[in-house]
């Protein structure tokens, strides 16, 4: 179970460094990576054209047991908000419009990634 832990972690740490790779070539600045609060976590929070979006990422290696985006039910999207709201009352408290996305990521057999973005 431990070595399965470990594989799955660094699924998600590739798939969180691929993620804010396609971000800052469609226009992003990253200005944070995993912020942690009481409440939840965001896996990247990223500013383009003065506006602030935060994004969850979901990594798979296949589809055959789903789509990486079905992993973001409304438990994980409420303790997201929940830190998006901590972070938004703690660092940037002037900040009025803003978004929320997810990165979905599939790694192919070649090793590459499909990325897709979904905004809520």
């Amino acid at each position: 179970e431990l070595l399965f832990m470990r594989r799955r972690q660094a699924l998600g740490q590739w798939g969180e460094r691929v993620a804010a790779w396609w971000l800052a070539g469609h226009g992003y600045t990253i200005v944070g990576r995993n912020y942690r609060c009481r409440g939840g976590e965001v896996d990247i929070i990223a500013r383009q054209a003065g506006q602030l979006a935060f994004f969850e990422v979901k990594t798979r290696r296949t589809v055959e047991f789903g789509y990486p985006e079905e992993a973001f039910g409304r438990l994980k999207q409420h303790r997201f908000q929940k830190a998006v709201d901590h972070y938004l009352a703690s660092r940037a408290p002037n900040a009025s419009v803003w978004q929320i996305g997810l990165v979905a990521i599939t790694k192919t057999a070649a090793g590459g990634a499909l990325v897709r973005l979904i905004w809520y």
